[in-house]
């Protein structure tokens, strides 16, 4: 989780030994590298809630993330590239109408950003940035 960066949702199992689970939990939690969600206060409405906060407020996840990473790490960020034809263009439409229709509920709106808006954000929490193409991954289209 920390060399890569990668927040986390915790449950720690309360009956491990010594509760060592939670105690990792609580410093990860209070370093701001993860959030910490007991077993006892785990639910689908909790964890559900705890996403949908994850998810719709994207600088508070990359605020985590920055945490998490060790020093060192590396924290990959993807953006969809529009020179790669209909594919990107047709999932750009999905994303932007399922945008539009959660508008008319209680979500949060979906949040889109540029690569250079995405290398501000990270420069902000303390990050050295590097873009660089993904030419020659597998399944790239």
């Amino acid at each position: 989780m920390l060399t890569i960066g990668r927040p986390a949702v915790l449950v720690p199992y309360p009956h491990a030994m010594d509760d060592h689970q939670t105690a990792n939990a609580r410093a990860l939690d209070a370093a701001g590298a993860a959030w910490l969600m007991p077993q006892s206060a785990f639910t689908a409405e909790a964890l559900a809630g705890r996403l949908e906060t994850i998810l719709t407020l994207p600088d508070c996840a990359v605020r985590r993330a920055a945490a998490a990473l060790e020093p060192g790490g590396l924290l990959l960020v993807r953006e969809p590239d529009p020179g790669r034809g209909l594919r990107f263009h047709v999932k750009r439409a999905v994303n932007r109408g399922i945008a539009f229709l959660r508008r008319s509920t209680r979500r949060r709106p979906f949040h889109y950003r540029s690569g250079d808006e995405w290398a501000r954000l990270l420069e902000r929490e303390g990050l050295s940035v590097s873009c660089e193409p993904r030419a020659g991954m597998i399944g790239s289209s």
